[in-house]
């Protein structure tokens, strides 16, 4: 019930209220000054927990259109700005582990403000796959905190890491995540259709591969 989000989208705030009912959900831009961020900081300040999650789009290697001026980095600055006044016990950012490399200000604006509101930021890149969820989803994650100890959490994150390199199962396939679901539609199935990506694999013959084994983990789609 002390829960509150800020969503942009109509249907994702009917999706927020009818999974969290209790919650009190923002429909708006949080680079709205009134309407949002004012409200977010009378109901979230000195919160134990604060995530935001920035639109990954501007930073991805899956686009080759990137700018600097794109205003999607803007909502990320202001995501930031907004976690760095609320100040929770822990703030957590997050974004695609290309952000650095693809968006190299932002990714220094974004730090500037968390060490100014933080005395500890950590900065941790995790893959879904190394945490039992089947897919590759590469990120990094921005932990702030004043004095917090996380080494237990960053060496489970190193001890995972090292788990899949040894070949260990870290996530399950395809054929494991799904198939409780329905069981029948799986019998003698060897692969699952995929949408075509700018990353997606070619064959031979320069066509994009559409099926993979459903014995495997997804790619990033």
């Amino acid at each position: 019930s002390r829960m509150t989000f800020v969503e942009l989208c109509p249907v994702n705030v009917q999706v927020l209220l009818f999974r969290f009912p209790l919650a009190t959900v923002i429909h708006g831009d949080v680079r709205d000054p009134e309407q949002v961020q004012a409200k977010v900081l009378e109901l979230c300040s000195g919160v134990d927990i604060a995530i935001g999650a920035e639109l990954c789009q501007p930073s991805s290697d899956a686009t080759h259109r990137r700018s600097k001026s794109d205003e999607r980095l803007a909502v990320g600055l202001a995501i930031a700005r907004l976690l760095a006044q609320v100040k929770a016990r822990i703030s957590i950012v997050e974004n695609v582990s290309s952000f650095e490399r693809n968006q190299k200000e932002t990714y220094a604006g974004v730090r500037k403000l968390l060490n100014k509101a933080y005395s500890d930021v950590h900065i941790l890149y995790m893959n879904a796959k190394h945490f039992m969820v089947c897919q590759q989803r590469n990120r990094v994650f921005f932990i702030d905190s004043d004095g917090i100890d996380l080494r237990s959490l960053i060496a489970g994150i190193k001890l995972q890491k090292q788990l899949r390199k040894s070949g260990v199962a870290t996530s399950p396939t395809i054929f494991e995540a799904i198939s409780h679901l329905r069981p029948d539609k799986l019998r003698g199935k060897k692969g699952v259709f995929i949408p075509h990506t700018l990353l997606s694999k070619h064959d031979s013959r320069g066509m994009v591969k559409r099926i993979i084994s459903i014995f495997r983990e997804l790619g990033t789609v």
